[in-house]
């Protein structure tokens, strides 16, 4: 028994030393815990479980295994910590919680080429058409907009850091993300007002809106939500995305604020359109709720196609059929382009549809490109782009031979059809991608 006695008393010894190092108390099973105590003693035995101490490890993840519920967005936000005992204990919590305790499968990151480098002077609208041939973006302008002189100078920034900055000289912004075809709409803005936005290659982050909520319970803490929405650039097509895999924020006195709730996908009504929403839920860390978020950042992972490689099909109407090119795709594990060739088969007024476009084009793709990715959008005279909807099935088979038979929409009057456009993207990775908003007023 005496050995025993020890071994508690040196047990316990750790935990008071785990405490005090911190500056945090121990809180009872059935008092509320404060959110920056809460906080405060989560990070102190994430730095117990680097001590040398086994005992003051195992003091620290028995008590981490009693928050666990509580601190879940702190835990996930440590399953890639440096330490390798932190990330083991880390990720046994997680499996406790339901969360599989395997690490992340291996991703792409982000990289140069995901930057944007572009230089042009002119009418915005023909900088715009100039940033459309590096980053394949058509933007659509107000007809006062398109002869307002504009200049762009950037050297490996995200797009739509590029393409915001450009648009907010002439007092506009997007009106939305963009569509199937690559096209988005700008519209005016007011340039005193602007929306917390974060960048990251071909992504931005927006923060849509906030509301405060006064709970029942809980002393009648308040929760603050936030409604984030994703954009992407036609330069990648999402597959999958979910919630943010984590979310940390510190408030305007620099108080970590409580995750309540991870995030909760809200779907789009348009399929097509390149965006998605989600919302995050944070409880302050005191009972007056703060007047900002000073700093906020959330993880999001995303499965997404890149490598976009595009072939237009000028005066498709005056074409001789079958009109044949090639697609250059950049495959993963190859220094040298791989071809693939595209074949538009057949173009035309669409017989049952007055006004209404229809096409068939077909292509085959190097193995292991997904036929999935490949698309076609008309483009007419006045600049729009429109996508192709599918009318019929998608043919494919087991070679990467691929057929769409696609539909458009009418042009606008007056307009003509001017060229098809078929893309594809040559591989398929999946993306942890890391965003920090500041300054989001509450108030």
């Amino acid at each position: 028994m005496r050995p025993r006695r020890f071994a508690l008393l040196a047990v316990l010894t750790a935990l008071a030393s785990t405490w005090s190092a911190g500056a945090v108390r121990p809180i009872r099973a059935d008092e509320p815990e404060p959110v920056d105590v809460l906080a405060k003693e989560a990070e102190s035995l994430f730095s117990a479980l680097k001590s040398d101490s086994f005992q003051a490890r195992e003091v620290a993840r028995a008590r981490l295994a009693v928050l666990a519920p509580r601190i879940r967005s702190r835990l996930e936000a440590r399953r890639d910590d440096a330490d390798p005992e932190v990330r083991r204990i880390v990720l046994g919590l997680l499996a406790g919680l339901g969360i599989s305790a395997e690490p992340a499968p291996a991703s792409a990151r982000l990289s140069s080429a995901d930057l944007v480098t572009v230089h042009a002077e002119g009418t915005l609208s023909e900088v715009l058409a100039r940033l459309d041939v590096v980053a394949e973006g058509r933007i659509r302008l107000p007809p006062s907009s398109t002869e307002v002189h504009a200049k762009i100078d950037a050297e490996g920034l995200p797009y739509f850091q590029v393409l915001d900055s450009l648009l907010a000289a002439a007092r506009l912004e997007l009106s939305d993300g963009f569509d199937g075809a690559g096209q988005a709409m700008a519209a005016a803005c007011d340039p005193s007002a602007p929306s917390p936005v974060a960048y990251a290659g071909p992504f931005r982050l927006d923060v849509e809106s906030v509301s405060t909520t006064r709970l029942f319970r809980g002393a009648g803490r308040s929760r603050i939500t936030l409604l984030l929405r994703l954009l992407w650039s036609p330069t990648v097509q999402v597959v999958t995305y979910a919630a943010p895999t984590s979310v940390l924020a510190n408030d305007s006195k620099g108080s970590p604020m409580t995750a309540t709730d991870q995030g909760n996908l809200i779907r789009s009504t348009d399929a097509s359109r390149l965006a998605a929403s989600f919302t995050v839920s944070f409880e302050p860390s005191s009972d007056v709720p703060p007047d900002r978020i000073d700093r906020l950042e959330v993880g999001v992972r995303l499965r997404i196609r890149r490598g976009k490689s595009s072939v237009v099909f000028d005066h498709p109407l005056a074409a001789t059929f079958p009109a044949k090119a090639a697609l250059s795709l950049s495959l993963a594990g190859s220094d040298a382009p791989t071809p693939a060739d595209v074949t538009l088969e057949q173009f035309g007024a669409d017989p049952d549809r007055t006004g209404w476009w229809i096409g068939a084009v077909s292509a085959r793709l190097p193995l292991g490109v997904a036929t999935e990715g490949f698309s076609a959008a008309l483009e007419s005279s006045d600049g729009s782009r429109r996508p192709m909807s599918e009318r019929a099935s998608r043919i494919t088979g087991s070679d990467g031979s691929v057929r769409l038979t696609l539909r458009a929409l009418p042009l606008a009057q007056g307009a003509e059809a001017r060229a098809v456009r078929a893309s594809c993207y040559a591989r398929e990775e999946e993306l942890p991608i890391s965003f920090v908003l500041t300054g989001i007023p509450l108030r």
